[in-house]
């Protein structure tokens, strides 16, 4: 599949030259955007949400996803989202260009703006070209300033050549960090090109539900939970057993303590790296747990490898791992994993920003991370949480216990997290942000 990815966007990029686009400025109104993003086909979801505000600020805001057959366009007041429903993955090159083609003549476009820089970017360069618009490029993920990204796969190594030959040709560039933006100025992008704007985060309501978690001595208040999830207190909420809940939090001996992670279970978040740290957690403080929220192709891979560690040095049931970590597949709602947790993991080997991380820092959550993404942005080592080299999992172990034993380090770096999460752009300002970065290209 990868060899025949390759040779199609070869090919096309042989056929087509390298031909520019008009100069001529002028406001952005109606933008296309290209995505990979099946979520915003799910009613309520938190993309379809973020798309619809999105809609308000331009005069149009369409969206053109490649994606397999099966999903039904969606047609607001001011948006289209129109899938691609292609056969095959072979087929999104013509599909979307076909389509996407379909969509400017018959809605308006000043503006392609892509996902990423590599199927779609491809894409929306081709599509800037043909009909003379602005073209910008989001950057969600660190993919050039990362190694790990091109050695990831024979796949990822083209995309990273094809992406640094897309960016090259963008006419802005929106990345979601400055650790993104100085990778770019590093390649010898222009900086006037880069717009910086994070992912926004609800964070004052989640601060609030936080408050009244404490104030309510650990308890889950019933308003942050949906009436079915109240409705099975009694005998597991949310996957979670309902022995850990109305736990004191205190690192005492005999208390559980909790480390939880929120993520797609995919081989770039390194959840192995937290398995193996706590396995050497587990020798010196068997009350800890892991908690593992969410779901992907790594999931059965992960629970072999829990099932297979003993770390307490016998193959007794008492002795797996499993007892110490658990899967519990993905919530829409996360509240109750947060309020419950003692400190969040995030050891991906890159990332563009780290939005489980802040979403985390706004409950007050201690945080260990790698240096990825918001790491020395928004997570400072010692400062705000502490920062571990990519795929360090003795590093990751060290600081586990490190938090485990000091209660007040946790409380510390908990409240610094939540007050620099407080301090990032609101909604409206990050919408400014936004509507600027469109102008700006």
């Amino acid at each position: 599949m990868a060899r025949c990815l390759c040779l199609i966007y070869g090919a096309a990029f042989l056929c087509y030259g390298e031909d520019g686009v008009s100069n001529t400025e002028y406001l952005i109104m109606k933008i296309l955007n290209i995505s990979l993003d099946k979520k915003l086909f799910e009613a309520g979801s938190r993309v379809e949400e973020r798309v619809l505000e999105y809609a308000e600020i331009f005069d149009r805001f369409d969206i053109l996803v490649l994606c397999g057959v099966g999903h039904e366009k969606k047609e607001f007041k001011k948006i289209v989202i129109w899938p691609t429903n292609s056969k095959n993955k072979l087929r999104y090159l013509l599909d979307a260009l076909r389509l996407g083609g379909e969509m400017i003549k018959k809605y308006g476009c000043d503006l392609i703006s892509v996902q990423e820089p590599f199927e779609t970017g491809f894409i929306g360069w081709r599509l800037a070209r043909k009909y003379g618009l602005k073209f910008q490029v989001q950057l969600h993920g660190d993919f050039f300033g990362s190694p790990y990204f091109r050695k990831e796969s024979l796949l990822n190594r083209f995309r990273y050549y094809l992406g640094r030959f897309i960016i090259g040709r963008a006419d802005g560039i929106r990345a979601v960090s400055e650790r993104i933006k100085k990778s770019l100025l590093e390649m010898g992008i222009k900086e006037e090109k880069i717009s910086v704007v994070p992912i926004y985060v609800e964070v004052k309501s989640l601060s609030i539900r936080h408050a009244e978690l404490v104030s309510a001595s650990h308890e889950i208040p019933k308003q942050a939970c949906p009436v079915k999830i109240l409705n099975q207190v009694q005998n597991d909420i949310c996957g979670v057993r309902d022995d850990t809940f109305g736990v004191q939090r205190d690192g005492v001996k005999g208390k559980k303590f909790i480390f939880l992670t929120v993520g797609r279970l995919v081989a770039v978040k390194n959840i192995k790296m937290q398995i193996k740290a706590m396995a050497e957690v587990v020798k010196k403080y068997p009350e800890a747990e892991l908690w593992i929220v969410g779901e992907g192709n790594e999931k059965e891979k992960l629970k072999l490898k829990i099932e297979n560690c003993h770390p307490m040095g016998d193959h007794s049931q008492g002795g797996k791992l499993q007892n110490y970590v658990k899967l519990y597949g993905w919530h829409n709602d996360l509240d109750e994993f947060y309020q419950k947790a003692d400190v969040f993991l995030l050891t991906s080997n890159y990332e563009g920003w780290g939005l489980a991380a802040v979403e985390a820092a706004s409950f007050g959550l201690p945080i260990i991370m790698t240096d990825v993404g918001c790491a020395g942005e928004v997570i400072v080592d010692e400062k705000s949480g502490l920062v571990v080299p990519v795929g360090d999992s003795e590093k990751l172990a060290e600081n586990m216990l490190k938090l485990v034993s000091d209660e007040n380090l946790r409380k510390r770096l908990g409240e610094e997290a939540k007050n620099t999460v407080l301090g990032l752009p609101n909604k409206e300002k990050n919408l400014e942000m936004y509507k600027e970065a469109c102008e700006k290209t």
